[in-house]
């Protein structure tokens, strides 16, 4: 998971690398006279980290783009509402269903 942006810049950088040496190497692939299907064998655990990677990176840049102010805060709940999905919760079961640690909410 990319965290911040020199992250991002190290994985853009490394995520172009990978790009260009896997046309290297499926080209040395070809040339040395595999197959297609033994190409794909050897290439598709590359092909993984690759598009893994790339997938991070998109997410990142995603996360970038996109307006913040969006997300929804409890702050923003109305009174009622917030008692109404905390009714008859634990704190621990409030957390839970947060995805916090208990001690995030007071009881």
């Amino acid at each position: 998971m990319i965290r911040n942006e020199t992250e991002y810049q190290e994985a853009s950088e490394r995520l172009a690398q990978e790009r260009q040496r896997l046309i290297e190497h499926k080209a040395r692939l070809k040339t040395a006279g595999l197959a297609e299907e033994e190409i794909k064998r050897v290439i598709d655990p590359f092909e993984s980290f690759h598009l893994q990677l790339k997938e991070e990176v998109e997410s990142y840049e995603k996360l970038k783009r996109e307006n913040l102010t969006s997300l929804i805060t409890f702050a923003d709940w109305a009174p009622a509402d917030l008692d109404s999905y905390c009714s008859g919760l634990s704190q621990r079961d409030l957390a839970k269903r947060l995805n916090v640690h208990e001690s995030r909410y007071p009881r």
